[in-house]
């Protein structure tokens, strides 16, 4: 995971930063995950889907 956010601060309003986060299935076929970010207001769950292949191939 990376992005411009940064661990334990605060954003004024208004302000914003941003998450990255590459998901890489385990196993051939279809996965599906969750990403969890908490706010000082509540949760965000976000849900993340890919396909796994073999390896070697795009």
């Amino acid at each position: 995971m990376g992005g411009s956010c940064a661990v334990n601060v605060t954003l004024a309003g208004g302000q914003s930063c941003t998450l990255t986060y590459t998901f890489m299935a385990s196993d051939i076929g279809s996965r599906t995950a969750s990403l969890n970010v908490g706010t000082s207001a509540n949760a965000v769950t976000l849900s993340l889907a890919g396909t796994g292949k073999k390896t070697g191939r795009k």
